[in-house]
């Protein structure tokens, strides 16, 4: 996921969540994790182009089918103000976690206070 962050250059971040709509139920342990290219295009993505993943800045358990999850990740978005942000998410198991995209009805969601 990529999310432009310029506008809250110089703001104070209280608070930052990603929430997402589950779509097929996992209980593995979800890893987001910095991506440092920010230089990817969601047009020509795919698996074999994808960039490489950085640092880990949370987990989460995954979530039943049809629920939102809510992840923190204030710490990270406050280290990225002003710049892009880009991230991707990874499963530790055999089961990732599904949920909609930017063209579901439910898209994720930045929420930043």
């Amino acid at each position: 996921m990529k999310f432009n962050l310029a506008l809250l250059a110089g703001k104070t971040i209280n608070s930052a969540k990603l929430r997402i709509r589950v779509t097929d139920s996992s209980s593995s342990t979800q890893n987001i994790k910095d991506v440092p290219s920010v230089f990817w295009s969601e047009s020509s993505l795919n698996y074999n182009n994808r960039p490489a993943f950085g640092t880990l800045q949370a987990t989460f358990s995954g979530g039943s089918s049809g629920t939102w999850r809510e992840i923190d990740l204030t710490n990270y978005v406050r280290s990225k103000v002003g710049q892009i942000l880009s991230f991707g998410i990874d499963s530790n198991g055999g089961n990732g976690l599904d949920f909609y995209s930017r063209e579901g009805k439910e898209k994720p969601q930045l929420i930043i206070r």
